[in-house]
């Protein structure tokens, strides 16, 4: 079952394609986990994490300082040599000063596969979209403003994809990732045990994947794999209990984790890419947006 995480970080693009072309869907790419990809799979589309490749930069540097984030001009360099063609939008929220100017980069930089529809000088059907998220979130008023931003953001996508998202569409969609987190959590529970049941690099394999799949894929997946464990009562490795704490980690920079765990063992994280994107379920019982 490893094997099905496995293929999104020895070849994702690949993977995406054969998945697209198999299921005749729309695939957005996206900058960052605060990016609501419940409203995007809601639409039938497939949110997909955008990450970079561990080879010298081509494009890049050309537009962006070679200051900023490293991760970020990969990610930016990947699309403009056209490994990201087969997406169908592209989403931007303001997390970090150069993931902001990402909206710009995108938008004149990164081949886009259909042109502009301009209607009054506003492409109504636009390939990067940007999500304002706020910056500080307690006070009064960041929950409206907040929720203006999230209808924005519903609308746009309904305009580009020439479909509307109902409110059924949005309650399934979060029934959907409230399954899924209660999987990663399970999984990240089961490496609390004293030897825990798989390695940190194979979890940080199946978090990687959940970037790439479609939510109740990935779930269904996991579940059977963890169940499987349970059932085998399978013993993981042993050693110095890191809890490993950072920033964007994609397939290049995880290698971190198998050197960590050559005297010791990952057993949690705070990471973009592990806890932070699915922790906390969404409640049910309050409309969706």
């Amino acid at each position: 079952m490893i094997r099905t995480f496995e293929q999104y970080h020895e070849n994702q693009h690949e993977a995406i394609k054969r998945w697209k072309q198999e299921n005749g869907k729309q695939v957005f790419g996206y900058f960052c986990c605060v990016t609501p990809e419940e409203i995007l799979f809601a639409a039938d589309v497939l949110p997909v994490r955008i990450t970079g490749t561990g080879e010298p930069l081509q494009r890049a540097d050309l537009h962006v300082p070679p200051n900023t984030c490293p991760f970020a001009r990969s990610c930016l360099d990947a699309g403009m040599r056209g490994l990201y063609d087969y997406l169908d939008g592209v989403v931007v929220p303001n997390t970090c000063d150069i993931v902001f100017s990402m909206e710009y980069f995108w938008k004149t930089l990164v081949p886009r596969p259909t042109k502009p529809a301009m209607i009054a000088g506003v492409d109504v059907k636009p390939f990067v979209h940007f999500i304002n998220y706020p910056e500080k979130i307690t006070g009064r008023e960041v929950v409206p403003y907040y929720m203006e931003v999230l209808n924005g953001f519903k609308q746009e996508v309904e305009r580009c994809l020439g479909r509307s998202i109902s409110e059924y569409d949005l309650a399934r969609s979060v029934e959907v990732y409230n399954e899924h987190k209660s999987q990663m959590k399970r999984m990240y529970e089961m490496r609390k045990a004293d030897r825990p049941v798989l390695s940190g690099y194979d979890a940080w394999q199946i978090a990687y994947a959940a970037l790439m799949m479609p939510k109740d894929e990935h779930a269904a997946a996991l579940k059977s794999y963890l169940d499987d464990i349970e059932s085998n009562g399978h013993l993981g490795p042993d050693g110095v209990r890191i809890y490993l704490s950072g920033s964007a980690m994609d397939w290049v920079n995880a290698e971190i984790i198998k050197v960590i765990e050559e005297s010791g063992v990952v057993v949690s994280d705070d990471l973009c890419v592990g806890t932070r994107s699915f922790w906390y379920p969404l409640d049910p019982e309050l409309p969706p947006l």
